[in-house]
């Protein structure tokens, strides 16, 4: 049984005298990543297609409620969610549901803030019987939807299809979906970063790097933020347990055919920080790490790669050996890439120009004939690479190009392969991608 002056009895009687969606989306006007909010109810007395009260505002409405019970009612919280569900430009008419015995105190509270002038006052008496209290300002909607990760969605529908409903035709974009928007085509932002720097290289076109035998603390030890992309290389990898007819046959050859590459990025001691690691995981391949003047001394090689023949990258990791590596367990702990087990030590990645068909640079990390990692980048791949690199500089996660709901493995073909499955990356000499 309903208390009859509690939030839950003013919903019901309100839903029950209007109709409509409880619990309707509205955009998000707040900080967040999370692009929608819900309303308490939202209702169309002509057509549900909230795009007609934006397109005939003369003839159909989108009337949104939020409702309060005597233990919800005040607050700045309550304040602040009327006059941010007005910021959205959605509605035609907003509401304040309350119960009869707080109508006087709802009509002095809303009297007390200006930008509250628009909303009216429904009062709700213990019989359930509605009664307009303060009539709201008719407004004329802006905004038919929101934008949810790259997605229209119609205001109080959010992903549900509306049955012969219009396409949102003017969607409120927050300032975390502009982000999204910002960037949709990684080729196109990395043109603008190419650079010739051959006058850093010597005669043979090659940029080296600077060598320091010092190492900072382990990656480890510092806050991890987040994968912010994987790339799938076709290359060999240190792969102990690879999948084969008989991985121990061969103990020391490298396994040949896709290798994960995942850039995360950091801080470290005040200094932008990247990761790469190479491998899907804590026995395979191995990783390098890198920061300040070593991130950009990897950029200065990458954005030069169609005028220089290559160039290398100092840093600190770890490496697979597959010619020391022990097979018994109890032995190849110190051995493991991912968390604190074993030392990091002073580590090259090598980045050659290619000229062989699709392969536009190759990557080389362990020094080993049987250690590490040897990769290939396709040019989309390469592009997409340096946009990544550079918008975890200059902007956020969110900026990344492409429409991803999370973070993409980039194939050969520029697009993402999680729908792959990752088996493709354990196999040895697997089937080629397909075509895309």
């Amino acid at each position: 049984m309903f208390a009859r002056r509690e939030e839950p009895w003013v919903r019901h009687c309100i839903w029950r005298e209007y109709g409509g969606l409880p619990e309707a989306y509205l955009p998000n006007v707040r900080e967040s990543d999370q692009a929608f909010r819900p309303i308490d109810l939202l209702a169309f007395p002509e057509s549900p297609d909230p795009t007609d009260a934006v397109e005939a505002p003369d003839l159909n409405e989108a009337i949104g409620v939020e409702a309060k019970g005597e233990s919800s009612f005040g607050g700045d919280r309550m304040i602040r969610q009327l006059s941010e569900f007005l910021q959205t430009k959605t509605l035609s008419r907003l509401y304040l549901a309350v119960p009869q015995s707080l109508e006087e105190e709802s009509l002095n509270v809303l009297s007390l803030h200006e930008e509250l002038d628009e909303v009216g006052i429904l009062a709700v008496d213990e019989d359930g019987t509605v009664s307009l209290a303060r009539r709201a300002t008719n407004m004329i909607p802006q905004h038919d939807g929101y934008m949810d990760r790259y997605r229209p969605r119609k205001i109080g529908y959010g992903d549900i299809t509306l049955e012969r409903g219009q396409d949102v035709i003017s969607p409120f974009v927050t300032e975390e979906e502009a982000e999204r928007l910002k960037n949709s085509d990684a080729a196109e932002y990395a043109q603008d970063l190419l650079t010739d720097n051959s006058e850093l290289a010597d005669t043979n076109g090659w940029i080296s790097a600077t060598f320091s035998n010092s190492l900072r603390s382990p990656e480890s030890e510092f806050e991890q933020g987040k994968k912010a992309r994987s790339y799938l290389l076709k290359g060999r990898s240190a792969d102990p347990y690879h999948d084969s007819e008989d991985p121990f046959e061969n103990p020391s050859e490298m396994k040949q055919g896709y290798v994960r590459l995942t850039i995360t990025d950091f801080e470290a001691d005040g200094d932008f920080a990247l990761k790469l690691h190479f491998g899907r995981g804590s026995w395979e391949g191995g990783y390098i790490w890198l920061a300040g003047d070593e991130v950009k001394q990897l950029e200065a090689v990458l954005v030069s790669l169609e005028t220089i023949s290559g160039g290398e990258v100092s840093g600190q990791g770890k490496v697979l050996d597959l010619e020391t590596y022990p097979f018994d367990h109890a032995e190849n702990e110190p051995h493991r890439i991912s968390g604190s087990s074993g030392e990091e030590e002073p580590l090259i990645l090598q980045i050659t120009s290619s000229n062989e068909d699709n392969v536009f640079a190759k990557m080389r990390l362990g020094e080993g004939n049987a250690e590490g990692v040897d990769v290939e980048l396709t040019k989309p791949q390469w592009l997409d690479l340096l946009a990544t690199i550079d918008i975890l500089q200059t902007g956020n996660h969110r900026e990344l190009p492409g429409e991803y709901s999370s973070y993409p493995r980039i194939g050969p073909s520029g697009e993402d392969t999680w729908s792959l499955g990752t088996d493709i990356e354990k196999q040895n000499n697997p089937d080629p991608l397909p075509e895309t």
